[in-house]
């Protein structure tokens, strides 16, 4: 389910903290976009934060249902799953 993200920084002293997530990001080719601390609250209104970065197309997944569906086409495949 594609939600969004936001990466906030709760204080001034964190901004530059921010630059680099945005940068590590756009490093590897994620584009997360500043944004100010209104249009974040317009996003969830129930944020504190001085700044944040959005991610508007992060998804939530199901990990544990990814990985039995991961499984599942490995044994279909013939794999065997030993532990």
């Amino acid at each position: 389910r594609v939600c969004g993200k936001l990466i906030v920084a709760t204080s001034e002293s964190q901004h530059g903290d921010l630059a680099e997530v945005a940068e590590h990001a756009r490093r590897n080719g994620v584009h997360l976009r500043p944004i100010s601390r209104e249009e974040a609250r317009e996003l969830e209104p129930e944020v504190v934060c001085t700044s944040a970065l959005h991610s508007p197309g992060t998804a939530i997944v199901d990990s544990h249902g990814f990985m039995e569906a991961l499984l599942a086409d490995a044994q279909a495949a013939g794999a065997v799953l030993a532990l």
